[in-house]
């Protein structure tokens, strides 16, 4: 997986893991050695990013329009073929201002 062009993954070296695909669930459950990687990325993008208060789910005050320009890409190499998504599509526009990240800890 990676943030950009950064590869978001535990020190030490490259990991594969198996991928399993939820159809019936718009988010995306990573391992928890990337999620701590990715929420720093996240956490240095756009100050204020709080990965406590819900512990599914990164959140920030702000609405996701005003976000998503700082944010990079993420992207997932599964079986030799690379997806990227832009930040609005793994962001999700909660209720008033507060802004969800799709991607969590799994």
């Amino acid at each position: 997986m990676k943030y950009g062009t950064e590869v978001t993954a535990a020190p030490g070296g490259e990991h594969s893991y198996t991928a399993i695909i939820d159809t019936g669930s718009s988010n995306i459950g990573i391992p928890d050695e990337m999620f701590k990687s990715l929420k720093d990325k996240w956490q240095h993008d756009v100050p204020g990013v709080d990965c406590v208060t819900d512990d599914n789910f990164c959140q920030v005050m702000t609405p996701c329009t005003d976000i998503a320009k700082k944010l990079k890409p993420v992207s997932f190499a599964i079986g030799g073929q690379t997806f990227e998504m832009s930040a609005e599509l793994y962001l999700h526009q909660a209720e008033g201002t507060r802004c969800q990240f799709a991607i969590h800890s799994n």
